[in-house]
């Protein structure tokens, strides 16, 4: 088995953090994603990207006061805003991997993690494993996980 590494794309690095704006940064995710690609074709080794959020997440989670808990309709509200928005951060990532020649799959993180109060108590690898063993370079991204994935299960927002 190659080595294996992860790398960290900052929200602040991929997004218009600073000004607080609902935009990626493209030109810096197209120039990240050449070098990738160029290291992968240099070196063999299997990779995993993760990346931020930027204000995709974190100003929704403000705005709506979701840090703490989703109780009210505002705060159901705020959550389904995070994800969507989170998600669309994540396939303009995964877009500019896969225009740079890398084959990028996504992973959305309420389908893998579980979590209770605040901490991550249960991580679902296989797919992630498979898209390893396959040569495909998972993706994965901040995301708001408010309860355990079984109780999300049952008041999906997907």
């Amino acid at each position: 088995m190659s080595d294996l590494y992860i790398i960290k794309l900052g929200g602040s690095a991929i997004t218009e953090k600073e000004g607080n704006k609902f935009e990626a940064k493209k030109p810096v995710l197209k120039r990240i994603a050449a070098e990738l690609k160029k290291a992968l074709e240099e070196k063999e080794f299997s990779l995993i990207v993760v990346h931020g959020a930027g204000p995709f997440g974190h100003t929704n989670v403000v705005e709506f006061d979701i840090n703490n808990g989703v109780y009210t309709d505002r705060h159901k509200e705020g959550l389904a805003k995070t994800i969507k928005d989170c998600n669309y951060l994540d396939s303009v990532v995964v877009d500019s991997l896969k225009e740079s020649g890398i084959e990028a799959q996504a992973f959305d993180p309420n389908k893998i993690v579980e979590q209770d109060n605040k901490k991550i108590v249960g991580f679902e690898t296989k797919g992630i494993e498979q898209a390893l063993k396959e040569g495909k370079i998972p993706v994965v991204f901040g995301q708001m996980e408010p309860k355990k994935r079984q109780e999300c299960k049952k008041n999906s927002f997907d």
